[in-house]
């Protein structure tokens, strides 16, 4: 995870990021062994998630 924040005057804060910047999956699953869960193919409790890299952007005001 990679994140950077400035803050301006008066309160307004600006982060830009990305989460699972190296955009690593967990090792699949065969879909066969996951029909009675409902599994997508990837364990849900891995630590990169099965979505891949994720950017994101957050504007915030304090007052």
């Amino acid at each position: 995870d990679l994140e950077g924040r400035y803050t301006f005057p008066m309160g307004v804060g600006l982060a830009i990021g990305v989460n699972n910047l190296t955009d690593e999956y967990p090792e699949y699953t065969p879909a066969a062994l996951n029909a009675a869960t409902g599994s997508v193919g990837f364990p849900q409790y891995s630590p990169y998630g099965f979505n891949g890299r994720f950017f994101y952007g957050r504007l915030s005001y304090s007052f």
